[in-house]
């Protein structure tokens, strides 16, 4: 594991701050997850395997 020097130590954790801050910003701003869409009921799963 590579360590940061401590040249970049600061922009490297300024950075690791905007992208944190933006991920919670797009995760805020996405709709609500929708239920999955129904799968085949049983029978047709069986004419579809007969099929």
């Amino acid at each position: 594991m590579q360590t940061i020097s401590p040249r970049t130590e600061d922009a490297f954790e300024r950075a690791v701050r905007l992208v944190t801050a933006a991920t919670v910003e797009l995760l805020e701003e996405l709709p609500p997850r929708q239920q999955p869409p129904p799968t085949l009921p049983p029978l047709r799963r069986i004419a579809a395997r007969a099929g």
